[in-house]
């Protein structure tokens, strides 16, 4: 398993749980395109390696990893989507456990607010973590 694939599954995992009291699945971005049948309220998960590589560390090659991580909590109702947003919330700090290793703490980058989207309301927030 490729390490992008372990740090986003390891995030779907501690999404869902954060999400779980509302009856809300946690998505990956591929699951959200290819199913017809969406759940009325969900969370979709992208997580993709940050620009630039491994940062280093004295002038030498680092074995830490960075990576941008996207929670979109998506709902057909306004209320169920600002109840998953704040829920997501819980993310902030979170220490993740990927493949061997554990993240630093998850640190909030930036988000939008809940809104409507072509019948549906949803807004999204951006993280950053490194393994």
């Amino acid at each position: 398993m490729s390490d992008e694939l372990a740090a986003r599954n390891a995030l779907i995992l501690y999404v869902a749980t954060l999400v779980a009291a509302y009856e809300a699945p946690a998505l990956s971005a591929q699951q959200t395109q290819i199913k017809d049948d969406l759940p009325d309220r969900y969370v979709e998960v992208g997580v993709s390696r940050r620009f630039g590589g491994s940062p280093r560390r004295a002038g030498s090659p680092s074995e830490i990893v960075s990576y941008r991580a996207t929670t979109r909590y998506v709902a057909k109702t306004e209320d169920d989507a600002l109840r998953l947003a704040k829920a997501c919330a819980g993310l902030e700090g979170a220490i993740l456990t990927v493949g061997a290793g554990t993240t630093g703490g998850v640190d909030y980058e930036t988000s939008s607010r809940v809104g409507p989207d072509e019948g549906w309301f949803s807004g999204y927030t951006d993280w950053t973590f490194s393994v």
